[in-house]
């Protein structure tokens, strides 16, 4: 996976809320966090999966403000202030990047936070045709600079 430039404290606690939140509306079955990137958005894409209580469709787009829960009767069964999605939200927008929701009542969410990302770059002295160094420092991305290598 590739490195991404961002606050770690921040992108900790989103993960740290969004795998507690999984662990927390999740009895029986399993929370699951998978990650990939795809490079053609330059974008790191991490997708946390429960198969705990779901989500109503009218609730998905609340449950993001602050203060808001889904169920917000005074004999609600689950703790919280109903800020964790909130913080969630505002640090991977504040990453450049989003957090969405993919759920069904009785089967499950799933949290999807994508954070974008820069190709990593190697500098080095630049080559002529015939493998001469000049003194110019140049920047490749990192695959060819490991392909290089390996070609050596």
């Amino acid at each position: 996976l590739p490195i991404i430039e961002a606050d770690a404290h921040r992108c900790t606690q989103m993960l740290y809320n969004l795998v507690t939140n999984a662990l927390k509306f999740t009895e029986k079955g399993e929370v699951k966090v998978t990650a990939k990137a795809d490079d053609s958005k330059k974008t790191l894409m991490i997708a946390v999966s429960d198969s705990g209580i779901g989500i109503a469709p009218q609730s998905r787009e609340l449950i993001f403000l602050p203060f808001e829960q889904e169920d917000q009767s005074e004999s609600r069964r689950y703790e919280g202030l109903g800020l964790g999605l909130s913080i969630c939200k505002e640090v991977a927008v504040k990453h450049g990047g989003s957090l969405t929701v993919e759920s069904e009542q009785g089967k499950g969410s799933t949290f999807f936070v994508s954070l974008p990302y820069r190709p990593m770059t190697y500098k080095m002295k630049s080559e002529d045709q015939d493998g001469v160094q000049s003194g110019n420092m140049v920047e490749k991305p990192l695959d060819h600079v490991v392909s290089d290598i390996r070609a050596s």
